[in-house]
């Protein structure tokens, strides 16, 4: 997913935190709880469908027990423009 994707996904993200000194471009959106709109968000998922990346809606915030990072956080991490890691 591109980030214009995830935007349309999840909205804006509360903070992005970019990586510095990093030989790819990488950067992590940070979604806190409270943070933006507080609807249920999307589950994201990398791997296991065709063309690697999976949205869903469903569980706790839109996120199932096992994706869950926290109750009050989750990242998204891009490299080199596309979402290579959602915690």
């Amino acid at each position: 997913m591109t980030p214009e994707m995830v935007r349309v996904a999840l909205g804006e993200p509360t903070r992005i935190e970019p990586r510095v000194g990093s030989t790819t471009n990488e950067e992590t959106w940070i979604y806190e709880k409270g943070g933006g709109l507080n609807v249920p968000r999307p589950n994201i998922s990398l791997g296991g469908m065709v063309g690697g990346v999976g949205v869903r809606s469903g569980g706790i915030g839109g996120r199932s027990a096992q994706t869950q990072r926290s109750a009050e956080e989750h990242t998204v991490v891009f490299q080199n423009g596309v979402v290579t890691r959602v915690d």
